[in-house]
């Protein structure tokens, strides 16, 4: 992996975990295309957040946390996937899965780590985004960070403070899950956008 330009990026960041990244070039926030897809990105992310958090609390409304689990398990895919499209995929990371689906590829994991010492530094930004290469093809890699909301406590906070009817749908849904002991504010995940780029 190459590291073209950090686009939006408040806080000096660390070093990738891994592979150290060769510089390719120095992009300046007004190259156009570049521009462009980060603004697709943030609209991806964006669009994703307000439809899953509305669809949760629909269902929350209705059946209470355990329906909301539902929307993680069976809907919360075919959103994302909605929200997809034309060179842009949009999708939830997290490092304490619920969902496998969810589970961090390579780059997501570092960057989620890098956002979690920031979050625990309390200078975590509202956003990352830099062009990366691989294999010849550049894209546009984003995160938006998700902070653990009151709503969300409910059906990741400790396990023990959980409803009897939540323990009992995340045993049957998700035997390995890892998404409980939370507590307001804490870094959830994030939403990761990766927006190709013309040659």
């Amino acid at each position: 992996m190459r590291i073209a330009a950090i686009l939006t990026l408040p806080v000096v960041l660390a070093a990738c975990a891994g592979q150290p990244a060769e510089p390719v070039e120095s992009v300046a926030m007004g190259d156009s295309a570049q521009q462009a897809a980060l603004e697709r990105s943030q609209k991806a992310a964006a669009a994703l957040g307000a439809d899953l958090m509305s669809t949760m609390a629909t269902e929350m409304a209705k059946g209470g946390p355990a329906a909301a689990i539902v929307v993680c398990s069976d809907v919360a895919q075919s959103i994302a996937a909605n929200h997809s499209g034309e060179g842009v995929e949009v999708r939830r990371v997290t490092l304490k899965a619920r969902n496998p689906a969810n589970q961090p590829d390579e780059y997501e994991r570092a960057q989620l780590e890098r956002l979690q010492t920031l979050h625990d530094q309390g200078a975590m930004p509202a956003e990352l985004s830099e062009v990366v290469e691989n294999d010849g093809v550049r894209e546009l890699r984003y995160l938006k960070p998700i902070q653990t909301a009151e709503l969300c406590l409910a059906c990741h906070g400790p396990a023990d403070s959980l409803a009897p009817e939540v323990r009992d749908v995340i045993a049957q849904r998700y035997p390995d899950d890892a998404a409980t002991g939370y507590s307001a504010g804490q870094l959830r995940g994030a939403i990761s956008v990766r927006t190709r780029l013309a040659p």
